[in-house]
């Protein structure tokens, strides 16, 4: 069985050894292995997929905001989290985009416009996903239902038409086309 720990700080302890902190909750240490997946998303590495040297490097320079998947000790997967948009210096588009939503990596996705133009985006905690019958809810009903980001993940991975508002390159809304 396998633990999720969302948005907690991960530091680093030793070589291969980390721990992980949630606020009022116990500390959990946690070890990884070759196949430890690790995700960034600016701080570890700029891209999706990291290294372990990288995700080392970055935690010994100060604790990483991440959610981490631990099974029998050993993380599975390190996700960084992406800062909430940190004022004047945040990056990332703005906008409404109406397209095919793919799946690049947990917690990225892109957006495909009519012309095939790729917009590629993060998600957060806080984004709503709203299912028309294929991210979740009832195909044919009048209206959406509210869906889990797993939900939008696995809809995503066999496409699906939507529109996402993007804010900071973050998804504020998504909303499945119906």
């Amino acid at each position: 069985m396998s633990t999720t720990i969302t948005g907690g700080t991960v530091g680093y302890l030793a070589p291969g050894k980390y721990i992980v902190s949630v606020p009022g909750k116990t500390d959990q240490a946690f070890f990884v292995a070759d196949d430890t997946q690790v995700y960034g998303a600016g701080k570890i590495c700029g891209g999706s997929r990291c290294t372990l040297d990288q995700l080392e490097t970055a935690t010994k320079k100060a604790a990483v905001t991440a959610d981490v998947t631990i099974k029998k000790g050993v993380a599975t997967v390190v996700r960084e989290r992406r800062s909430a948009g940190s004022g004047t210096g945040a990056k990332g588009v703005n906008g409404t985009w109406l397209g095919n939503v793919g799946y690049l990596a947990p917690g990225k996705f892109t957006v495909s416009d009519m012309k095939g133009v790729e917009q590629a985006f993060y998600v957060a905690d806080d984004t709503k996903v709203y299912g028309a019958g294929t991210i979740c809810g009832t195909a044919g009903s009048s209206g959406t239902t509210r869906c889990t980001l797993d939900q939008l993940e696995s809809a995503a991975k066999k496409g699906v038409s939507a529109k996402v508002v993007i804010s900071g390159g973050v998804a504020t809304t998504i909303t499945e086309d119906h």
